[in-house]
This record gives structure tokens, C-alpha cells and sequence, in this order.
């Protein structure tokens, strides 16, 4: 199964990773053009305050919880998003 899903990564063009979010818009640009803005960078996720987000992060590392697919897929993107950053 796995196999499939990094597969079908393989053919996208372009992966950004939200944790490296100004990045991933850069990238974005230098491959596709275009003028890239301010808003583009900024962050635009809802939460009631910093803290809370930090909190409910700490949460889910305290459980635990682990998905081998998850984390074999995301470590596969990284790879490829950090290769493409070395390339521009």
C-alpha cells in the first residue's frame, strides 16, 4: 500500500510541506513563476492563541500515536521537498 502512495507522490510536480510553509511558497514560485506576495507567508491557521496550539502539539507527541504509512509517506515528501529546495 505504501508502495502505491509514494508512487503516486513520485508524480506530482510540486510538494510543500506545512512545517516549512515561507519555503514551500518559494519553491512554488521558482517553479511555476508568478509574482509572490506578503499574504502568501502569512500564517492563517485558526487558533485561539499560541499556547494552545503548543499545547494540543505536545498532546499528540505525549500519546504516542503513530501510523508507520503516515510517517514512511511524510518522510518520503520531506526527502523530495528538501532535495527540490537544494535545486533552486
Amino acid at each position: 500500500m505504501i508502495v502505491v502512495l509514494i508512487a503516486r507522490l513520485m508524480i506530482d510536480e510540486y510538494i510543500g510541506i506545512q512545517e516549512y510553509w515561507n519555503q514551500s511558497i518559494s519553491l512554488f514560485h521558482k517553479k511555476y513563476g508568478g509574482t509572490m506576495y506578503l499574504d502568501e507567508l502569512l500564517v492563517t491557521r485558526r487558533a485561539s492563541s499560541p499556547r494552545e496550539e503548543i499545547e494540543i502539539f505536545e498532546a499528540l507527541r505525549e500519546s504516542n500515536l503513530q501510523d508507520e504509512y503516515d510517517q514512511a509517506l511524510y518522510d518520503y515528501a520531506l526527502r523530495r521537498f528538501q532535495d527540490e529546495l537544494k535545486k533552486i
